[in-house]
This record gives structure tokens, C-alpha cells and sequence, in this order.
């Protein structure tokens, strides 16, 4: 049934993951549909992933869209629907960068509280990325943009862009950033500045990563693995009741890796979260054109592990073992996901 509210969730996840992997006919579908059901969360939604899974890759797009403030007046007047579906489709083509929301991920879950000079830290090429984005957070304050982390509650957005203008000249990317912490309540515009003053020293440098320039992209073709022809079964994941679903039913199969898994933590709860996050990590967060520079390297392998260890409470734990096991357990957690769609009415598919 078209225009069903309970498939809002489902077609949020089954966008955002064919925006990340360039799966361009699915994109213009669940958009066009998400526009019908409900227009003002699929915009804010198109923006946060405009910051999560673009970022510096293509500053003139995300510029583009956020200027429209995401308003609706704005978006009549440049065409609507058919506006919309365009950003979407080309948020999808685009090089990626998924820095920004991985970085903002480990300084949320695996940072420490400090009380020096906040802008010294910031500036300060010899700290941890981490420390100078908590540094940048403590700056901004935590009254819009939630971390436990952070001491102060008092926003200052004209210091913390004053600050990020002393490390990038780039206009666009501070406009951004000013513009998302108007319309988001998501941080990862925080570490924006940073990533692209990064990005550009290596730039600056001609540095390369093997056989690539900094700069270059990586391109890689995924397969479509559809559910019933409607599902994307990368978006049927911990943030759908769907996946949910399958995954607690995974867990009781007992594959090795439950079994490596309560070797940290005991409760269903905490496995299941566990096997999400390595779907997640698998298969979720894959891009179509990844943005090549060694920072972003080094983000993306660090968040992988530090993301594991901080929900198994644990340090001991081997991400590249769970990550071979769950290999193993993904046909089984497949075939639990599909098991989730075959009951149902077929009525409840978008299209």
C-alpha cells in the first residue's frame, strides 16, 4: 500500500545505504515515495547525509542544498519534488566522505574530558583528532549538540567558527558548517573544518597512498540484493524493527560468532547490538566512490575497532576476527531478514 506510514523507517534506511552505493534507480524510487509520505523528514534526512556520507567529497553540492535551509518555500521554488529527487540522485552519484560522522562517532563514545586551553588544542597539529574535536565541541558547548563529554552548555558558534576560519579559508565549508548547526540537531558538522584543513595539507604536499593520489577516489560496484524486489537488504539493518528482528533471531543460531561474542558480554541485548554494528560496518557503510587521503584512512579503520570494543566494553576484543565471523553468519542472518518480509501483506511494499 502506497504511502503507508509504517514504511517510513524501512525507506529511510534502504535510501541512505543506495545513496551511499550509488544505486541511483533505487534512490529516485524511495524518494519519490518518502516525498509523498512525508516531505519535510525526507529533507532534513537528504541533509544529514549530505554532512554523513558526502562531506568534503563535494562541498558545492552540500553547500547547494543546505542553503535551501531546508524550508519548503525554498524547495517549492526550486522545482519541488522533482528538486528533491535530483539532490538525492546526485548525493548518490557523488565521491564520498563518511570522515566527518566517523570521527564525530569516536569522540562521542571514546574521548576524555580535559580542561586546558580549548583553542590551543584545537590548533595543535600534535594532538589526537579526537582530542581536537572534543576540544572544537567544548568551544561550540553542548546545549544544542548533546556529548557527555563536554563541560560547557553554553553555545558559542561565532568563536567556534572563528576558530575553524584560523584553519581553512574555505567559505563554503564554514557556511556549512554555520548553516547545520542552524538545522540539525546531528554534530558531525563539528569536525568539518578540521578534515577539510587536513585534507588540504595533504593536497598541499602531492602526497600519495600507493598508487594513489591524495584526492583521488576509489571506486568500487556493489550487487543489488534485493528483498521481494522492493527492499534494499543492506538498509534492513539495526535501525529498522526488520532487522531487528532478524538479528535476534540470528543470535540464537549460537554461530561462532555468538559464541566469540559472549566471551565479552552475556546478555542478548549487547550481542545484538554487537552483530548490528558489524552488519553495519560489513555492508552498510560501504560507498560507491570513496574520497582517498590518509586521514580519512586512518579514521575509517580506527572507527571501525574503537566502535566494537566501546559496545562490548571491552578492549580485548578482536575486530578482525568478528569481522571473519561474521562472514560466516551473514547467509544465516539473510535468510532470518527475508523471513521478516515473506508473512506480510504485499500491500505493505512502497511500490
Amino acid at each position: 500500500m502506497k504511502n503507508n506510514p509504517q514504511n517510513k523507517w524501512l525507506l529511510v534506511s534502504c535510501l541512505q545505504k543506495s545513496v551511499r552505493k550509488g544505486f541511483t534507480d533505487l534512490v529516485e524510487k524511495y524518494t519519490e515515495e518518502l516525498f509523498d509520505l512525508d516531505r519535510s523528514y525526507l529533507a532534513y534526512r537528504l541533509s544529514i547525509m549530505a554532512i554523513e556520507d558526502v562531506g568534503i567529497a563535494n562541498i558545492p553540492l552540500v553547500k547547494d542544498f543546505l542553503q535551501t535551509e531546508i524550508k519548503k518555500s525554498n524547495i517549492d521554488e526550486l522545482g519541488g519534488k522533482n528538486y528533491i529527487v535530483g539532490v538525492a540522485k546526485d548525493l548518490s552519484n557523488s565521491i564520498k566522505d563518511r570522515s566527518a560522522c566517523d570521527l564525530i562517532g569516536i569522540s562521542t563514545m571514546y574521548g576524555e574530558k580535559h580542561y586546558d586551553d580549548y583553542k590551543k588544542i584545537f590548533l595543535d597539529d600534535t594532538q589526537t583528532l579526537v582530542r581536537r574535536v572534543l576540544a572544537a565541541w567544548e568551544i561550540l558547548g553542548a546545549k544544542k549538540m548533546k556529548n557527555p563529554l563536554i563541560e560547557n552548555q553554553q553555545d558559542n558558534l561565532d568563536y567556534f567558527m572563528d576558530i575553524n576560519n584560523s584553519i581553512t579559508d574555505n567559505k563554503d565549508i564554514l557556511e556549512i558548517m554555520r548553516i547545520s548547526y542552524k538545522i540539525h540537531n546531528e554534530p558531525h558538522f563539528i569536525s568539518l573544518g578540521l578534515l577539510k584543513s587536513l585534507y588540504d595539507k595533504e593536497k598541499e604536499y602531492a602526497s600519495k597512498i600507493g598508487k594513489y593520489n591524495i584526492g583521488d577516489y576509489i571506486s568500487k560496484d556493489y550487487s543489488k540484493v534485493l528483498i521481494d524486489d522492493k527492499w534494499l537488504f543492506d538498509g534492513i539493518d539495526w535501525h529498522t524493527k526488520e532487522g531487528k528482528a532478524a538479528i535476534y533471531l540470528t543470535i540464537k543460531e549460537n554461530t561462532e560468532l555468538v559464541k566469540y561474542l559472549k566471551e565479552f558480554v552475556i546478555d542478548s541485548e549487547s550481542i545484538a547490538a554487537g552483530f548490528g554494528m558489524l552488519l553495519f560496518k560489513k555492508i552498510g557503510q560501504q560507498v560507491n566512490k570513496r574520497l582517498i587521503y590518509k586521514n580519512a584512512i586512518a579514521i575509517f579503520k580506527n572507527a571501525e575497532e574503537i566502535t566494537l570494543k566501546k559496545m562490548l566494553h571491552n578492549e580485548d576484543v578482536d575486530f578482525l576476527l568478528a569481522d571473519k565471523l561474521m562472514d560466516e553468519a551473514l547467509p544465516i542472518l539473510k535468510e532470518n531478514i527475508e523471513k521478516q518480509f515473506r508473512l506480510a501483506n504485499p500491500n505493505y511494499f512502497p511500490f
